[in-house]
């Protein structure tokens, strides 16, 4: 057998996995190109500053609309091309409505009792331009999560809350994305 015969699942020494790393760097760049990826650079709009509302008049819970802004805000800073100003300072205001909020259960134990259950948080997000430019963006939004019921209602609102957190942040995300990377 010869040292130039092929080993380790057909690879001989200095075959062909040998300076793949270039051909795949080029081809992951290729790709993330043709899919309209700017790398941070530029926005959907053409927008440095603006301003965040929220509305919530389909559910009583007065800690929605709080939670939603600060979601909304956190979205923005963690990317930083958009800043957050108030409405007189800013080129566009983005509304934020909640349109819908429930929790239907998904899953129950061997008594037919729900123990898991799936959030949904539907927001109606429209981006408007301060300079007479009208309604520049009107899309829906849906942010989802899941929880498990623990016995007791203690722990059972508790899990509850945080379900309804985690698909208040995922509705957030999904609403920032859509300034800062298209639709």
């Amino acid at each position: 057998m010869s040292a130039e015969q092929p080993t380790h699942g057909g690879q001989g020494r200095g075959g062909a996995l040998r300076g793949r790393g270039q051909p795949g760097l080029l081809f992951s760049l290729l790709l993330l190109s043709g899919c309209g990826y700017l790398g941070g650079g530029s926005l959907a709009f053409d927008l440095e500053r603006i301003a965040l509302t929220a509305q919530d008049e389909v559910t009583a819970r007065a800690d929605l609309r709080p939670a939603l802004l600060a979601a909304l805000a956190s979205r923005f800073a963690e990317d930083g091309r958009i800043r957050l100003v108030e409405p007189g300072q800013a080129q566009a205001i983005l509304e934020s409505r909640v349109a819908s909020l429930t929790s239907e259960a998904v899953a129950f134990d061997q008594g037919d009792i729900a123990r898991r259950f799936r959030v949904v948080l539907t927001l109606d997000v429209t981006l408007r331009g301060r300079s007479g430019n009208g309604t520049l963006l009107k899309e829906t939004v849906r942010g989802e999560a899941y929880y498990s019921a623990p016995v007791g209602i203690t722990g059972t609102r508790a899990a509850e809350e945080e379900g309804v957190r985690r698909a208040v942040g995922e509705a957030a995300t999904r609403a920032a994305l859509l300034l800062l990377e298209g639709f």
